[in-house]
């Protein structure tokens, strides 16, 4: 039915299915887009949040809450109660009143300290035994004693004599003292001593502290500060002051003077209560947003399944050249080969034009690639000859991304104007040797072409009327582990199920020519390839032998492999594309060798020669992938087959010790770390 289909052109229009996929794409992503809106994130939050058991409790709560069952209502109440006790009104009528006011001036001051010292005085034995005291008189004072001593001295006969003398005599100690007291006793002191009156107890210092003490005793601030002191008010201060129960007592007076405690009784015996909290203002909030059209939308679409073929790919390389020059990042204008080893263009054998970037243009988002009669000098490859010069007649174009992208499997898709069907343009995709090569569209022969060679030995190709080269058309690969499906504007051109390729592929686009003209006025090959988009996409991810994902692979970097080791700068290395089988192994026993990737490659004579003049350069070569991640799959050597065992992950770029993992008779030797278990993709060791 599709082949009765194109044969008659019934085909969907290229703008149709372009506009219904913009549509589609946009819509698909505005609802990617909108999945991670702030927008949908506060549904998102709000709606669990509202519809969470907490949420739902809280308003319970909220709308069963009562004052006189709340906290707030028993601490006012203990309040209220403290306030009218006797002892908290009688404290606060002592604090506020002026008696402990002057209680507190004179307690600990001197009038206090004196009074007090002069009670003691008046209390003490010695104050008791002084007050009974007899008159002192004459005899009773040390002058009289001394008179007394004076008196008996008189009578002494040394001191007789000493009197009666005539001359002068020697003078003892009772002499000087006879003397001394002879002195005294005429003295004014003496003689007043002598004549004085009787001294009683109202004469001594005792008795002027008694009436001092009774002085102040009957002073009126005396009495209040021991009247206040011993009373029962004050009992009461001291017994409040600075207690527990006043404590607790200024806590409730503090805490019921706050605006907290105020709102919250409000809010208690506020009815409406619960369309003044954050919760109702949450609820309304995700009740407006249920209503929201793009919200409407988006749960409409979400779940549904038009979306369901974009999900199934993710992008992973577009250009729609849209700018004045061509993307480098992405595209050089060479063979791959060409621009790594030869730092030169080179056509392959039997081709009649020279690659030139001079024919690569870029203008007004789109590609093009010139096809054109002159004479150009240039280089070939040749299988038996290697490289030698040549003489065009033609030149055209070629950009490639070998250098920056490849992938296996995946949707591979660009929107084409092929141009003159006799000449020979074509979107075609390589891996690092000459097959398997794919063309997902060629022209040629005046028809268009589909074409898979798996190796020189096995191809198969399919083709199509020439009305589909003058115009802009969709030409897919649709590649997976099992198949290869081509298809122009959705319809199924051809399909393969054999021999499928297993390893990543870069993709070409090219001009050229394949009949040499008549004369050097026939332009009947002159063409020109056109291509605004192209566009490749992956599968969702496909599980490996082991069990583990077969990992997106960019063209890794130049890849040296010596003995026993693999360098491996930030690059994934698939062994199987980079290691002869064992049949062509000098030595299985030996650690594993560098060899051609295989017989037939057009490269091996650029790789040996780079190998004679850089000793340890690039034999084989992969292309970059996103550091650090390095997988590389064992390879052991056995009954000419090569083995893919199990993967191997290594963390960090480095040289990567293989002489541990292949073992006797080629069966890779893999001892798990310590802590990993058995099964589990293991981890590689890294050589310094």
């Amino acid at each position: 039915m599709s082949s009765l289909r194109l044969l008659l052109g019934l085909i969907p229009s290229t703008s149709k299915i372009e506009q219904a996929e913009k549509m589609l794409s946009d819509e698909y992503e505005k609802m990617k887009s909108f999945a991670v809106s702030e927008l949908l994130d506060k549904y998102t939050r709000l709606h669990e949040l509202v519809n969470s058991t907490a949420f739902v409790q809280k308003k319970k709560e909220i709308e069963s809450l009562n004052y006189k069952n709340s906290e707030e209502f028993s601490r006012e109440k203990e309040f209220l109660s403290m306030q009218k006790a006797k002892d908290i009104v009688m404290y606060f009528k002592t604090v506020s009143g002026n008696m402990l006011k002057r209680f507190r001036e004179l307690d600990g001051s001197d009038r206090i300290r004196d009074f007090e010292d002069l009670e003691n005085f008046i209390k003490s034995n010695a104050f008791r035994q002084r007050q009974k005291m007899k008159p002192i008189t004459f005899k009773d004072t040390d002058e009289y004693r001394k008179f007394i001593e004076y008196k008996s001295l008189q009578k002494d006969p040394e001191i007789k004599a000493f009197r009666k003398a005539k001359k002068e005599m020697p003078r003892s100690k009772a002499i000087e003292r006879f003397e001394e007291l002879g002195k005294f006793i005429n003295s004014s002191e003496f003689l007043a001593k002598k004549n004085m009156k009787p001294i009683t107890f109202k004469d001594s210092e005792e008795y002027k502290k008694l009436m001092e003490y009774k002085r102040l005793k009957e002073n009126p601030d005396i009495k209040d500060y021991y009247k206040f002191k011993v009373s029962k008010e004050y009992a009461n201060f001291l017994n409040i002051d600075g207690s527990a129960r006043l404590k607790r007592y200024n806590e409730l007076k503090d805490y019921l003077a706050t605006s907290e405690f105020r709102d919250r009784k409000s809010y208690l015996l506020d009815k409406k209560r619960f369309e003044k909290t954050q919760e109702f203002k949450d609820l309304q909030e995700y009740r407006n947003l249920q209503k929201n059209e793009d919200i409407i939308w988006y749960f409409k679409v979400k779940d549904s399944n038009k979306f369901d073929e974009l999900k199934k790919y993710e992008l992973t390389f577009a250009d729609d050249f849209n700018g004045d020059s061509l993307d480098t990042g992405k595209w050089i204008t060479n063979f791959y080969w060409g621009d790594k080893l030869l730092k030169d263009n080179y056509s392959v054998e039997n081709d009649l034009h020279a690659y030139t970037p001079a024919n690569v243009e870029q203008r007004n988002s789109l590609l093009k690639i010139h096809t054109k009669p002159e004479n150009k000098t240039g280089k070939i490859w040749s299988q038996t000859t290697g490289f030698r010069t040549k003489e065009f007649g033609f030149t055209s174009g070629i950009v490639t991304t070998g250098k920056s992208f490849r992938q296996k499997y995946g949707v591979f898709s660009a929107k084409i104007k092929l141009g003159n069907p006799a000449a020979r343009n074509n979107f075609w995709m390589l891996s690092d040797r000459i097959t398997p090569h794919i063309d997902i569209c060629r022209t040629s022969k005046n028809k268009i072409w589909t074409d898979f060679v798996a190796d020189p030995g096995r191809f198969s190709k399919s083709s199509i009327g020439p009305k589909y080269a003058n115009d802009f058309f969709i030409y897919t690969l649709e590649w997976t582990r099992d198949s290869l499906v081509w298809k122009i504007n959705g319809i199924e051109i051809a399909r393969q199920s054999s021999n499928i390729p297993q390893e990543p592929m870069y993709l070409l686009l090219a001009g050229g020519v394949e009949l040499q003209p008549r004369t050097r006025e026939d332009d009947r090959w002159s063409a020109e390839l056109a291509a605004p988009v192209v566009c490749v996409y992956r599968h969702e991810p496909v599980q490996s032998l082991d069990g583990a994902e077969d990992a997106l692979a960019p063209h890794p970097q130049p890849l040296a492999i010596l003995p026993g080791h693999v360098r491996a700068p930030g690059t994934e290395v698939v062994l199987p594309d980079l290691i002869a089988p064992a049949d062509q192994a000098e030595d299985r026993q030996r650690p594993l060798r560098h060899q051609p990737v295989a017989e037939r490659s057009p490269y091996r004579q650029v790789c040996r020669a780079a190998s004679e003049q850089a000793p340890g350069a690039p034999i084989a070569a992969g292309g970059p992938l996103r550091p650090p991640r390095l997988l590389v799959r064992v390879v052991a050597p056995h009954e000419g087959q090569v083995r893919i065992r199990r993967p191997l992950v290594f963390e960090r770029p480095g040289a990567v010790d293989l002489s541990g993992l292949v073992g006797d008779k080629g069966r890779g030797q893999l001892a798990p770390e310590r802590g990993k278990r058995e099964g589990a993709p293991r981890h590689g060791r890294l050589a310094a």
